[in-house]
């Protein structure tokens, strides 16, 4: 069995040829496919795939690089979001501090949602997906 446990179907670069993405992963054994959503939107479009896809499973959250626009209160329509039977994780989260401007306020919003996210993981009992991009 061959999992693809980090990719990113939602983007639009798959969407003329969706269907072929997916044959040709199963021609290459893969039997299950996690794809990460970066944003709220985003995450609600994984879960979308995941309904549409047996093979398919969602990981939701907010990438760190996203993190600055999220809004403080993002946590509470992942969590609910998270009861989907077809999530597995919330994910992507992380310190990605390399991209981020040197700001401090950034820093800490990042922080922020990275413990949110982690701690909302907790409580739904479900995994966490970690980005690990703190340094070069």
């Amino acid at each position: 069995m061959v999992i693809e446990t980090h990719a990113h179907l939602d983007y639009r670069d798959f969407a003329p040829d969706f269907d072929d993405v997916l044959k040709r992963a199963t021609e290459a054994g893969v039997t299950r496919i996690l794809t990460i959503g970066t944003s709220l939107e985003s995450s609600r479009h994984a879960i979308e795939l995941a309904e549409q896809h047996e093979n398919i499973y969602a990981v939701i959250g907010v990438h760190p690089s996203n993190a600055g626009e999220a809004p403080d209160d993002v946590m509470q329509p992942l969590r609910e979001l998270a009861g989907n039977g077809r999530v597995v994780a919330i994910g992507e989260t992380g310190l990605d501090y390399h991209r981020l401007p040197s700001a401090e306020a950034a820093q800490e919003k990042h922080v922020q949602v990275f413990g949110r996210a982690l701690q909302s993981a907790t409580e739904e009992e479900i995994t966490a997906g970690l980005e690990d991009g703190a340094y070069k």
